[in-house]
């Protein structure tokens, strides 16, 4: 599957330019989702009707699938259940009471992985207006499934959030859902996205309410440890933390790269300066030139 890459023109003699840092370092940037230009993206809403029952058989699937992600760290279902049962209890607690903002926590959590935008269409004069530095850039051709990097799904475009259930999805899931899904305004960019995950580590943290932490102060002043224990297990809850967050310029196998387009508006000098240095830096891919269609409002490519 091929797909390409719009990009501004790369200017060759500044260290810090990010295109030509795309082919001297050989690798591409995956962005938070909450820095795409529209700042409607990556949104879903929450359907959180659930009784509490329908949410812990919901939410029991999503700890043991977060369990899975961590690792081989799996804990016994009995004990699952029971950091169930005191989640939902807590969730509810928040939901009930307005007490948290769930749409910025996820968007948060969201921010932890990285997005990779792409286009199935290398001629396409919005895209080459809008991202290819207004017909002087350049577009990348990638053959995708030979990058090594994530794979590629296609956007789906829509009129309407998705809504979805808050405790059928593990943050990771919510990101993804939230991704891959635009605007069909949208639609024209005909778009495919790579996801970067982030890396998370399991921790645990002790969180007492006012009550549970004068109970403990009283058990463990009157030296009933048994009581002091339970509680601290009670009110003990497992959590992650990243350790390597998706958002990062990660690296592509060279001879993925099989063509560079030049856009309509790129000087011959400019042209011949990139060829040069991107096969001197041991690429090997086809060069094209963008080219106006006498006839149509279309975009052509000849050899370059």
């Amino acid at each position: 599957m091929q797909l390409y890459k719009y990009r501004s023109a790369a200017t060759w003699d500044n260290p810090n330019c990010n295109t030509a840092r795309i082919f001297r370092d050989g690798k591409l940037y995956y962005a938070r989702p909450t820095t795409l230009n529209d700042p409607y993206e990556a949104h879903i809403e929450f359907d959180m009707s659930s009784c509490a029952e329908k949410a812990k058989v919901s939410h029991l699937r999503v700890l043991r699938e977060r369990n899975r992600l961590n690792g081989n760290y799996m804990e016994t279902l009995h004990q699952t259940w029971e950091q169930v049962k005191r989640n939902v209890e807590v969730q509810m607690n928040h939901i009930k009471n307005g007490t948290m903002d769930f749409h910025s926590y996820y968007r948060d959590v969201m921010d932890h992985h990285g997005v990779l935008s792409l286009s199935e269409e290398r001629n396409n004069l919005l895209l080459w207006a809008h991202y290819g530095a207004e017909h002087r850039g350049i577009c990348l051709g990638l053959d995708w499934p030979n990058t090594g990097l994530p794979e590629a799904v296609e956007v789906s475009y829509h009129t309407m959030y998705r809504e979805v259930d808050i405790w059928a999805h593990t943050e990771q899931e919510l990101a993804r859902l939230a991704c891959f899904q635009k605007s069909a305004e949208w639609s024209y960019e005909r778009e495919w996205r790579s996801f970067s995950t982030a890396e998370y580590e399991r921790y645990s943290n002790l969180d007492l309410t006012p009550e549970a932490a004068e109970k403990l102060r009283i058990a463990e002043g009157s030296g009933d440890t048994w009581t002091a224990k339970h509680i601290r297990e009670q009110h003990t809850f497992g959590y992650v933390r990243p350790t390597v967050f998706g958002h990062r310029a990660r690296e592509f196998k060279k001879e993925s790269l099989t063509e560079v387009i030049f856009g309509a508006r790129m000087e011959l000098s400019d042209i011949a300066l990139h060829k040069t240095e991107i096969l001197g830096l041991g690429y090997v891919p086809t060069f094209y030139r963008v080219v106006r269609n006498k006839k149509r409002y279309a975009l052509d490519l000849e050899f370059a």
